[in-house]
């Protein structure tokens, strides 16, 4: 089931957005009336000039009604305007928070056992599908994508000195191929609520690559193993996982990016994944600004949307500069969990002012000076109508990115898919219902 936030909460929400002018209508009739406030002065002028400081009452009151009309175009339509524009905006606004459950979308879709088991026994009012479980999202996830969860800045991701405590049960030795790269586990997570959700912080410990590796070799076919010793708290959750971001890429014409995760991937392999997943990394500590979960939202979009993957590692600034003209926003929208690999991951959307075709031009254009993007597999795109069949039927279609000047558009029938794909599919477009 979704928690969804009570009536009141949304009325205080709509309130607080209006009055903070986020709309454009309003901020224009807000400057209109400001204009018109500073002559607010006329009328006393007025009185001056006709020389009314000693007249009568008779004098003054026939004198008033001759300028009736522009005192109240002066004293009393200004404030007129602003309250029915701050009225209007706060009605469009609350309209909004009432987007439909995520659960309306997908009767195609179904839970696997195992995590249902899982979230049963953890936590049953927890909104799950396909492998994910859901622990907390931004409370208020409406219709106006743009404005919906943290913006990366306000999510805090602070490293704790002592590593991942790692159960004696779980040790193992374990050779694992590649290098021994930092990772850094979940071990606590704040707990938003309708009246304090401007922040969201994390803390993580460090672990390796080597250690994660070794411990799924036993718990990932090792179901009463796994969830001994799993756990939807973070403080509680005793096997060793990487934190990461499984973010969705929506572009301005509504197409959404996916892609097909290469055949020698770590995890799940061959699978449809819309649209990236990427790990937590030392780099994202390493940069002077302390943003780390905006680090690595940031990286995420150069090194998996555009091929700047080997720019990015040089100069992360520079990178970013060169593609972040085109993203509209790109912000987190909930903390999941995903079952099968006892793992925890930030949900975030970003949303590119550029539509598929603009897309594939200025990746070309990146492509063509020497850089590359990251080998995770092969890109494709799913209209917003491809996903709503899928969630509605539990099959459907994807078509491949022809990054050739041809631009043919060809499908091909979704297989396999990533196990947290529905939940993010799913969270996104109950948002643009």
């Amino acid at each position: 089931m979704e928690r969804r936030p009570p009536f009141s909460a949304r009325l205080r929400r709509a309130v607080q957005q209006a009055w903070e002018n986020k709309y454009p209508l309003q901020r224009m009739i807000s400057r209109s009336s400001d204009w018109l406030l500073k002559f607010q002065g006329a009328p006393l002028a007025i009185i001056g000039i006709m020389g009314l400081n000693d007249a009568t009452a008779t004098q003054i009151v026939s004198t008033f009604e001759e300028y009736f009309l522009l005192f109240v175009l002066v004293f009393v339509l200004p404030h007129l305007i602003v309250v029915i524009s701050f009225c209007a905006a706060t009605f469009v606004r609350f309209l909004e928070t009432f987007a439909p459950p995520p659960s309306r979308l997908t009767a195609g879709i179904l839970t696997d056992e195992s995590t249902r088991a899982f979230a049963t026994t953890h936590d049953p009012s927890a909104f799950v599908l396909g492998g994910a479980i859901e622990l907390l999202r931004h409370p208020f996830l409406d219709k106006d994508i743009s404005n919906n969860g943290w913006h990366p800045s306000a999510v805090e991701i602070r490293l704790l000195r002592s590593p991942f405590p790692l159960p004696p049960e779980l040790e193992r030795p374990f050779e694992a191929k590649g290098d021994d790269n930092p990772k850094y586990s979940l071990v606590k997570a704040s707990r938003p609520t309708t009246d304090d959700f401007k922040s969201l912080k994390l803390e993580v410990s460090a672990t390796t690559y080597y250690q994660i590796e070794a411990v799924r070799s036993i718990t990932d076919n090792d179901r009463t193993l796994r969830h001994k010793f799993s756990n939807v708290a973070p403080e509680f959750h005793r096997i060793p996982n990487s934190l990461c971001l499984h973010g969705i890429l929506v572009f301005r014409d509504g197409n959404v990016l996916a892609m097909k995760r290469r055949a020698e991937a770590a995890y799940f392999p061959g699978a449809i994944s819309v649209s990236f997943e990427e790990q937590l990394a030392q780099a994202d500590f390493t940069s002077s600004n302390g943003d780390i979960a905006g680090n690595l939202f940031r990286r995420a979009i150069c090194e998996e949307v555009f091929p700047l993957a080997d720019r990015y590692e040089r100069n992360p600034a520079q990178a970013w500069n060169e593609v972040s003209r085109f993203v509209d926003h790109y912000r987190f929208w909930s903390l999941a969990h995903e079952e099968s690999v006892g793992n925890f991951y930030l949900f975030g959307v970003c949303k590119l002012s550029i539509d598929l075709h603009e897309y594939i031009r200025e990746f070309r254009r990146i492509q063509e000076q020497g850089s590359h993007r990251d080998n995770e597999g092969k890109l494709y795109f799913m209209s917003e109508q491809n996903i709503r069949d899928y969630l509605r039927s539990g099959s459907g279609v994807v078509k491949v990115i022809d990054f050739s000047s041809s631009g043919a558009i060809v499908s091909e029938p979704i297989a396999s898919v990533h196990p947290t794909m529905a939940y993010r599919c799913s969270t996104l477009l109950s948002c643009l219902a």
